[in-house]
């Protein structure tokens, strides 16, 4: 059997909330899971809305990191 996706777990998860902490150790994919959460987020937003029929618009999106080095990193990998 093989071990459970925890990346696609943790974006499914934050996908349904409001608000979430992503959290980890160095080199555990917290920078990845960010940047694939982000983008689950925008392409829903950007999905048709089924009830209007009219295009979805892209999220207005603001990130919070501990250290500056976290910051920069994030910010050049959702560049990226």
């Amino acid at each position: 059997k093989a071990p459970p996706d925890w990346q696609k777990l943790a974006c499914a998860l934050a996908a349904r909330s409001a608000f979430s902490i992503i959290t980890g150790g160095p080199g555990t994919g917290k920078t990845t899971t960010v940047v694939k959460l982000l983008a689950v987020l925008q392409a829903l937003s950007l999905a048709e809305a089924p009830e209007s029929g009219r295009p979805g618009r892209a999220l207005r999106i603001r990130l919070a990191a501990p250290t500056g080095k976290a910051a920069a990193r994030l910010s050049e990998s959702i560049a990226g």
